[in-house]
């Protein structure tokens, strides 16, 4: 795991060192540097987990150079494939195996690959520039046209080092990061700098200087409707089985991230069915009524794993908020990034490789909201039901309410008052959409904010498969691999997902949705996978990982909330009206759910912008 940055046409050697200095900390191990004049220059950071004596990057081969940041988790496969044909390698790396599948299979050489990744490739002899993401974009990369020339990085602050850039805030990232609490479409916050897509392939001739898009098929197999419910399982336990196999390849040791719940556990035991008994854990605890450590601890010893639990004392829950959004791209306006970032910082100083449970609840269809939409579909195909329940939820007192909430919080009027308006709307796909998924309506983008970029895509369907479909496209990329990508490679540590592997994706497009979720539950396909495999909890019911509001967490974010919602933040920014933060702040001391949530989103934002628009102003 590295960090690569780099740019077309003249050298500068200043540019090129403050590159390099800008993504130092995503490879502390070594780094290089190499131009070809007048033409291209390469800096590279590297984190060494794949031959460690060997990788060193830039990297040339038969007039090809490359600068590379992931893991190719098949490339033995494709190295023995292209031994077959006669090539010879003088590495043990997955570098120099991506630079011979290049001059094998051509541009779409990237069909072949299976892992997580984005690179720089430059052919000298054809004078072309390829920069590529994997089908997840689990490893972002970002550019941008400066003066002519296409200049690219691992982090999107780099390319602002650039004198000739232009640094302007992009006011609809801006909107659907606040709405939604990430940058729904993957734009970047820096206007001119663009993010390349899951799966896009930039083709750049550098002597006519321009570029062209292109979007590879990473599946691998198309499926036939009319397979068996077995056969789908068998199928979903190979792929899985095999993705842990490849996770599993290193020259250092692994880590992982582990929970109590199905996804961590069950990456923890098909590494042990497949004899890798050597991994360390790092939990999380959050020492409420949602801690999770004991269960982690009865999980550790049942598979004689050793496990660190990491927290963070409440009073000084923020306290890295600054180091935090300093170094990330894209603001993540949700306070798990403070956890998130927590058990990074702990594991980097004895791992640079961790396993993660990231990306289960996407390829699998576990988040609540997918299950709401789907029961309420169900009610409002009955008149009755649909008026009833409307009554219901209306009339309801708050206390009793509050039980049939997800979480140990309460989901108060605010709460109330959104699943009154879910349901009442629910024929208005887009209003639904936007109410499931956001902490601010488009209404209450209006009345709350001054900015007019409101969420206007055409959602055609409510449809769980159209929706799992169009967070998969969203969420997962922009959200939940931009959070862990950054996160990590900030402490210098590579988070692996073996959730995210293509063929499981492959699959899932195609499985019917009663192997997704029914009436009793979601993951239907990986519970069954984790039952053949004699997982005893297969059927273990999803627990959310949330930070639970109590004293001293409410005391340390009403401090936060002080500063960075006072009426200066207010008037240097002005993206929020005094009148919303006066709401928020009225319901959070009622202990109501989306009022915390907005309250960090807030403080959040305005503490991004100090860190990388210090200069702004409204």
């Amino acid at each position: 795991m590295c960090g690569l940055a780099g740019y077309t046409g003249n050298s500068s050697e200043e540019l090129t060192n403050k590159y390099l200095k800008s993504i130092l900390y995503r490879g502390p191990d070594e780094n290089g540097k190499l131009s070809v004049t007048d033409e291209i220059n390469f800096c590279h950071s590297r984190l060494s987990i794949i031959d460690l004596k060997n990788g060193k990057q830039p990297m040339e081969l038969k007039g090809c150079i490359i600068i590379f940041n992931g893991e190719i988790y098949n490339y033995i496969e494709i190295k023995k494939f292209l031994m077959s044909k006669g090539y010879k390698f003088v590495t043990n790396s997955d570098t120099e195996v991506l630079l011979n599948s290049y001059i094998h299979f051509g541009d779409n050489f990237t069909e072949e690959l299976n892992g997580m990744f984005s690179f720089a490739l430059y052919d000298k002899s054809k004078k072309k520039l390829i920069i590529s993401n994997d089908p997840f974009s689990i490893k972002p990369l970002y550019y941008s046209i400066i003066m002519g020339e296409l200049n690219f990085s691992s982090s999107a602050k780099t390319l602002t080092l650039n004198n000739n850039f232009k640094k302007d805030l992009n006011k609809k990232a801006l909107s659907e990061t606040i709405q939604f609490r990430y940058s729904l479409s993957g734009e970047v916050l820096y206007k001119g700098i663009e993010k390349l897509k899951p799966g896009e392939t930039i083709i750049w001739d550098n002597q006519r200087k321009n570029l062209k898009k292109i979007f590879y098929n990473h599946g691998v197999k198309n499926y036939q409707n009319n397979l068996s419910e077995n056969e789908w399982i068998e199928e979903c336990y190979d792929i899985f089985n095999d993705s842990i196999k490849i996770n599993l390849r290193s020259d250092v040791p692994i880590g992982i991230f582990l929970s109590s719940g199905i996804d961590s556990a069950g990456i923890l035991h098909f590494a042990s069915k497949n004899g890798y008994h050597n991994l360390k854990g790092y939990t999380y605890s959050t020492k409420k009524n949602n801690d999770e450590s004991n269960e982690v601890k009865k999980l550790a010893e049942k598979y004689n794993l050793e496990t660190q639990i990491v927290n963070i004392k409440e009073d000084n829950f923020f306290f890295d908020i600054n180091e935090i959004n300093k170094k990330i791209d894209f603001p993540i306006l949700d306070s798990l990034i403070f956890p998130i970032n927590e058990l990074c910082k702990v594991a980097s100083k004895q791992h640079k490789v961790i396993l993660t449970g990231e990306g289960a609840d996407e390829m699998f269809g576990g988040y609540f909201y997918l299950d709401t939409i789907k029961k309420i579909r169900k009610l409002k195909s009955s008149e009755f039901l649909s008026k009833s329940i409307h009554f219901f939820i209306k009339n309801l007192p708050l206390k009793i309410l509050n039980l049939f909430f997800n979480y140990d919080e309460d989901l108060g009027e605010l709460g109330r008052q959104r699943t009154l308006e879910l349901i009442k709307n629910f024929n208005d796909y887009k209003n639904t959409y936007i109410n499931s998924t956001s902490i601010l309506n488009n209404n209450e983008m209006k009345n709350y904010t001054n900015l007019s970029n409101l969420f206007d895509e055409n959602i055609h369907s409510l449809d769980f498969k159209y929706l799992q479909k169009k967070m998969i496209n969203t969420w997962l990329p922009n959200q939940i691999c931009t959070k862990s990508d950054q996160l990590s490679m900030a402490h210098g540590l590579e988070t692996r997902v073996p959730f995210l592997d293509k063929r499981i994706l492959n699959l899932i497009l195609n499985i019917p949705e009663k192997l997704l979720i029914n009436q009793s539950s979601s993951k239907v396909i990986y519970r069954n996978i984790l039952k053949k495999s004699k997982y005893i909890n297969f059927n273990k019911p999803k627990k959310a990982f949330y930070v639970s509001i109590d004293k001293d967490y409410k005391k340390s974010l009403r401090n936060l909330s002080l500063n960075y919602l006072s009426e200066k933040y207010l008037k240097r920014y002005n993206f929020f009206k005094k009148s919303f933060v006066d709401h928020s702040r009225y319901h959070f001391e009622k202990g109501e759910f989306l009022s915390v949530k907005r309250i960090i989103m807030m403080c959040l934002i305005h503490n991004w912008m100090d860190n990388n628009f210090s200069d702004y102003s409204s």
